[in-house]
């Protein structure tokens, strides 16, 4: 079992520069058993294996997990020590005379005796959404560390870059905001959107159970009865609830990645990463054709396929493809809207999809990349 002696000497003055010494001595002690073998290595987590991951010649590998201090935290590598001060969010790895420090443009490396401009013992604070993320590495939920608006221009015309609507609006309290490995990640809320965690269990609802009671082979459970954080999409078989497909994936974060979506740094005028396309007026209906658009995505048209032979109990090579036909949608309903739900206005480009299996045809909506549900029903006004 290694054992490890650690000094950590914070100098501070009324100024707020802190100096930041760290000696570290590593006493080794071999000590035999099978508890010390069985027991888990030590690894980095969070903001110090984000660190890690950026310099490891530097760092080193762990010799004992993450420890909490009157300050903030610690971890000894085989190279110094891993520093995390809970006061602003200072991060760094220390060997003894150096410091590799995580900066609002990157890692930054000084003497233990020097002092850069961003470092203070006051709490640091960000009204740009994307140096904030560049700050904080990764964090589920922006803490008070961001003093800037909820939806700033970036994050709106990220949004609408995503939406394929450059001049989409979108309600201030129904955007969500996050960082993952110091990028920032933006999410609106709909009716089918749900940008808190995902719920993956395998279960069926007292809900689900009661419609399946109520229809019995029903080829989809509807999403007003299905739980809007699930993943899967359900059906009813002989009575009972089962699982359709996967309808979304789960990020290493626990969120429905279908559903947030990269903002990247502005770069100037109109929207974030480019110039963008001029906006099709739709109509008053579900959707218009568009006079331009790429070939519709084959997952998309596979997905409506397997569908189809599912339902009509036929294989994919005895389908037909009727038509596709780029649409631009009026709403996230992708014009298949289901009674008493709301939707959210927002123009989404996708495909309208008709299939024809055994005589009868099918009817798809999507929108251009992911989303592809049977609309065997379209809103009237289209």
């Amino acid at each position: 079992m290694r054992r490890l002696a650690l000094v950590l000497v914070f100098v501070g003055s009324m100024a707020g520069v802190v100096a930041v010494v760290a000696t570290a001595v590593v006493l080794a002690q071999t000590q035999a058993g099978t508890a010390d073998q069985a027991a888990p290595k030590p690894a980095f987590q969070f903001g110090f294996a984000a660190l890690a991951a950026q310099i490891p010649d530097v760092v080193g590998v762990p010799l004992d997990n993450e420890q909490r201090t009157a300050t903030g935290s610690m971890q000894p590598t085989s190279n110094g020590v891993m520093v995390w001060r809970s006061a602003d969010n200072w991060t760094g790895f220390t060997d003894g005379s150096r410091s590799w420090i995580v900066g609002p443009q990157g890692i930054a490396v000084r003497g233990n005796n020097d002092r850069l401009p961003f470092e203070s013992m006051a709490p640091l604070t960000f009204d740009d959404p994307v140096s904030y993320c560049a700050a904080v590495g990764t964090i589920d939920q922006f803490d008070s560390r961001y003093t800037g608006p909820t939806e700033p221009e970036v994050v709106r015309a990220g949004l609408a870059a995503a939406f394929g609507n450059p001049n989409a609006l979108f309600p201030e309290q129904g955007v969500f905001l996050r960082c993952v490995d110091r990028q920032l990640l933006a999410c609106t809320v709909g009716a089918n959107l749900n940008c808190g965690m995902a719920n993956t269990s395998t279960t069926p609802t007292i809900a689900e159970i009661k419609y399946c009671q109520d229809n019995p082979n029903s080829d989809f459970v509807p999403l007003v009865v299905v739980s809007h954080d699930g993943i899967y999409d359900w059906q009813c078989r002989a009575g009972q609830p089962s699982i359709a497909r996967q309808a979304s994936h789960v990020d290493p974060r626990g969120f429905m990645q279908e559903f947030w979506h990269l903002i990247p740094p502005a770069t100037g005028e109109g929207v974030a990463g480019g110039v963008a396309p001029s906006p099709v007026k739709p109509t008053e209906g579900g959707g218009q054709p568009m006079p331009t658009g790429p070939a519709i995505p084959q997952s998309l048209l596979d997905e409506a396929r397997a569908d189809v032979a599912n339902r009509a109990g036929v294989a994919p090579d005895q389908l037909s493809v009727v038509s596709v036909e780029s649409v631009e949608w009026r709403d996230s309903s992708l014009g298949c809207p289901e009674p008493g739900r709301m939707y959210l206005q927002v123009i989404t480009p996708g495909y309208r999809i008709v299939l024809q299996a055994g005589g009868n045809s099918y009817e798809y909506h999507s929108d251009q990349s992911r989303r592809v549900v049977p609309c065997d029903r379209p809103a009237s006004a289209q």
